[in-house]
């Protein structure tokens, strides 16, 4: 980063996602984690949000101590989250406007703001605005850093809907998607990827012509590191309760698969898994207990109706849906949990992964790139088009102490070895 220019961490994606959602995960918690490590690591680092209507940054405050605590879902229940939303709003009306009535009614809503906001509408000094929003918001940044004299530094994330089929996601939005990405190839100074695998990805997307070749190409890997909340002691099990079927004494083992859904998420794979373990007990004549599934993340209908098909009714009774677990919840799950499954054809990183290994759970994880890139010798392999493979790895996992032991054992030793969040954003810095 040029002497005497000043590092800007944009925090808008967490704006946008505090306000009438229960759940922190994904690219949300990225843009907090990072945020929280440049504060700490640039002493004179400021956050800023970007205004849709206004065309602008404007400064704000990191709310470190309400991050620190583990509740970053509410994050920005204030004025200023407040004002975000309407801005949003205004913008879309601004939108369907002639241009010379929106100039005259954005220089008005300007002159507003900053009389309610005095101290954080004045000029921004020349610096560099570093951000890790969805593209979909970074986008609008261009005119914004030109008039500010700002440069951009965007943490690209994946590129899945330009590169597989698996969601099937629509044309329109594959379209938008596409646009959002070369606006943001093209804005920026510098491109940084979240994985050597993303980093792949771009080039193969720049060789085929689809974006331009950034001007400048980094990449900064994302953490294993799993935050623990404030109040909560780094070696401790996380005392809270999300249903009693989850933790009763004797309950059977069970899995833990976060964010996961049918498509490219592969949720198929692992029911498939399960029948095919409650097959071969029934065969074997033994038990036919399988090992519980718990799927935590966001209620999609998607999910509720691909485990409601009749193929998976015997072993519907062995699934658990936990809906939007807080971070000590999700902690807990992953601690108690027998394995981590993430199943995924393609991923940016794999968070669910990675904070699995640094809570010490074994990884039931995708024979992919950039699983490897995450996991190395420590996860346990399958290939995703592979329910058979699976399944074999869970028997393991349940039946064999010695094989699980060791798996413990050699997550526990590469500990001191693993990414944290510090680490990122050093990585980040440095290419700044």
């Amino acid at each position: 980063m040029k002497q005497n220019h000043k590092l800007y961490c944009d925090i808008t994606e967490l704006y946008a996602g505090s306000l009438g959602r229960g759940g922190f995960y994904g690219i949300a918690r990225v843009v907090a984690e990072l945020a929280l490590e440049l504060d700490a690591l640039v002493p004179d680092a400021q956050c800023v949000v970007f205004s849709a209507s206004l065309n602008r940054f404007f400064r704000v405050q990191l709310q470190r101590q309400q991050l620190l605590a583990g509740r970053p879902a509410s994050f920005g229940f204030n004025v200023d989250r407040l004002v975000f939303a309407l801005d949003q709003q205004c913008n879309q009306c601004l939108e369907s406007l002639p241009s010379g009535l929106v100039a005259w009614l954005r220089a008005h809503l300007l002159w507003i703001t900053t009389q309610l906001k005095r101290g954080a509408v004045e000029q921004l000094a020349p610096g560099i605005v570093f951000s890790a929003a969805r593209p979909k918001f970074i986008s609008r940044y261009s005119r914004a850093l030109q008039k500010q004299h700002l440069e951009l530094a965007s943490l690209v994330h994946d590129f899945f809907p330009l590169i597989d089929n698996y969601d099937r996601p629509g044309k329109a939005f594959v379209d938008a998607f596409a646009i959002d990405n070369r606006l943001v190839m093209e804005s920026s100074a510098v491109v940084i990827a979240n994985s050597y695998f993303t980093r792949d990805c771009l080039l193969q997307l720049q060789e085929s012509g689809r974006f331009p070749l950034p001007r400048q190409l980094a990449v900064a890997q994302l953490a294993h590191e799993c935050r623990f909340p404030e109040s909560l002691a780094a070696h401790a099990k996380v005392d809270m309760d999300i249903d009693a079927g989850v933790w009763e004494h004797g309950a059977s083992p069970f899995l833990l698969a976060v964010g996961c859904r049918p498509g490219r998420k592969n949720l198929q794979c692992v029911l498939e898994a399960l029948l095919l373990v409650q097959q071969w007990n029934w065969a074997a004549n033994v038990s036919p207990t399988i090992p519980r599934l718990v799927l935590a993340g966001a209620l999609r209908g998607s999910v509720r109706r691909f485990i409601d098909h009749p193929r998976f009714a015997p072993i519907r009774s062995a699934i658990q849906l936990v809906a939007s677990p807080s971070q000590a919840e999700l902690i807990r799950l992953y601690q108690q949990a027998r394995a981590t499954v993430l199943p995924s054809f393609s991923e940016g990183w794999g968070l669910p992964a990675s904070e699995s290994l640094w809570l010490g759970t074994p990884v039931l994880v995708s024979d992919t790139p950039v699983m490897r890139e995450v996991c190395g010798n420590l996860g346990v392999y399958f290939s995703p088009k592979r329910p058979d493979e699976l399944a074999q790895h869970i028997n393991q996992m349940v039946s064999d102490p010695a094989f699980y032991g060791s798996l413990q054992q050699s997550i526990a030793e590469a500990k001191p070895s693993l990414r944290r969040w510090a680490d990122t954003a050093r990585d980040i810095y440095r290419v700044l």
